[in-house]
């Protein structure tokens, strides 16, 4: 540590995290960052600097999900956002950033003519394409023409493909919305309501030991219910099978 350099270009990190502990992760990371020249961006953006906890485990809430970057791209992240810690998922919580970029260069590309709609694949489409790609005036004009410029290029491409597939495909619906699992009832939705309630509460309330005991404790029972539930279903689902075979072999 010694031979290392403190670079006074660099705003100094903010973090909840106050221990001093550091595990044989962090010294990795560390050494990486030293010998790449890369920062850890949370708790250094304008405006963002709390450094808010990425984890949440029974014995205590920690930061543990960087944003790397370098001193070039350091300056361009706009934000750098903790998401809501949702305890039923996971952990951790979703670390997202905003980069500013230049698109002067890409404007004609990106002028959003090009992009395509949802376009659904049919079978014996694919012939039907060929040859109104292939009969197209338009393509005959881009083979033909220099590559002068290679963006330019790709938005013919990419319009001609888009016209001539609306012509053959239908555009594809929405999604259906998901259905919750069969086997999922009162008790399992009841639970997950709470589990979700105390994360924000912990979330918003770290240090609070009652907050994160009640959490741990909800969510022992949500993730006990779930496997009860679980595998009665499958009981359920099997010996229906089981009976189905018994009276209609």
């Amino acid at each position: 540590m010694d031979t290392l350099h403190y670079d006074d270009n660099v705003t100094p990190r903010l973090s909840q995290d106050s221990s001093k502990k550091v595990c044989t992760y962090g010294n990795n990371l560390i050494e990486l960052c030293i010998a790449t020249g890369l920062k850890i961006a949370n708790g250094r953006i304008f405006g963002y600097t709390i450094g808010k906890f990425t984890c949440y485990k029974y014995n205590g809430s920690s930061l543990i999900d960087y944003v790397l970057a370098d001193n070039m791209v350091l300056p361009q992240i706009r934000y750098l956002q903790v998401n809501d810690f949702i305890g039923d998922i996971s952990d951790h919580c979703l670390v997202s950033f905003g980069q500013a970029v230049r698109l002067s260069s890409v404007a004609s590309v990106l002028s959003g003519s090009y992009l395509p709609n949802r376009l659904k694949w049919q079978d014996g489409t694919e012939p039907l394409l060929r040859a109104a790609l292939m009969n197209d005036s338009q393509m005959s004009v881009i083979t033909q023409k220099e590559l002068c410029d290679i963006n330019e290029t790709v938005n013919s491409v990419n319009e001609l493909i888009t016209r001539v597939a609306s012509k053959f495909l239908v555009r594809a619906g929405h999604k259906k919305k998901t259905k919750n699992k069969t086997w999922y009832n009162g008790t399992f939705s009841t639970l997950r309501r709470e589990v979700k309630k105390l994360s924000k509460r912990l979330a918003a309330n770290p240090f609070n030991t009652l907050v994160r005991e009640a959490f741990n404790t909800t969510k022992r029972r949500y993730k006990k219910q779930l496997k009860i539930d679980r595998s009665e279903y499958r009981y359920k689902l099997t010996n229906a099978i089981e009976n189905t075979g018994n009276s209609n072999p």
